[in-house]
């Protein structure tokens, strides 16, 4: 996890971390960002994918390429019954998750949310029941393990500079 920077495969693998294996997962949004934590999770969880966006074309098809189950934010609801993990990615400009879509989810429930205003209203933001993960606190482990990189990167210029340097005087 050290080494992950995209704000995706974070994303996905925090809620692999946190979510019982094998139930449902919800991906809300269908765009690029989406896209990527639905293939993560198809990949590498054993929890089925459910996708949810405003274009239920895009949501189907997500869903189809990681077999999954995909609707329009219409059927919000019921696709999320059940639901023990929910990533939210889209470009709503508004709250799209109230608390009457998760009133049949598994609790405590996981929501992490990238969305940019969140995606998640206020009340399910700070709902007892709810572990809740903002943008923020995913892109804060992005750029820790940027720094990590860095770090890793000068000590590495450093060994081979110093060893370089000791072959040359070695000539």
């Amino acid at each position: 996890d050290a080494q992950m920077i995209s704000l995706s495969g974070l994303a996905s693998r925090e809620m692999l971390r946190l979510s019982a294996p094998g139930l449902p997962m919800a991906v809300i949004g269908s765009g690029s960002l989406a896209g990527s934590i639905a293939r993560y999770l198809g990949k590498r969880g054993t929890s089925p994918i459910r996708v949810s966006s405003r274009c239920p074309d895009n949501a189907t098809s997500l869903a189809d390429s990681v077999g999954g189950f995909g609707s329009g934010l219409e059927d919000l609801q019921h696709l999320l019954d059940g639901v023990a993990g929910i990533i939210c990615a889209t470009a709503a400009p508004h709250p799209v998750i109230y608390p009457q879509h998760i009133e049949h989810a598994v609790f405590p429930l996981h929501i992490i949310d990238l969305g940019v205003p969140p995606d998640c209203c206020d009340e399910v933001r700070t709902a007892n029941q709810i572990k809740y993960t903002g943008l923020e606190d995913i892109e804060a482990r992005a750029e820790g393990n940027v720094e990590e990189r860095r770090r890793r990167a000068e000590s590495a210029a450093a060994i081979i500079r110093d060893g370089a340097l000791a072959w040359s005087r070695k000539q």
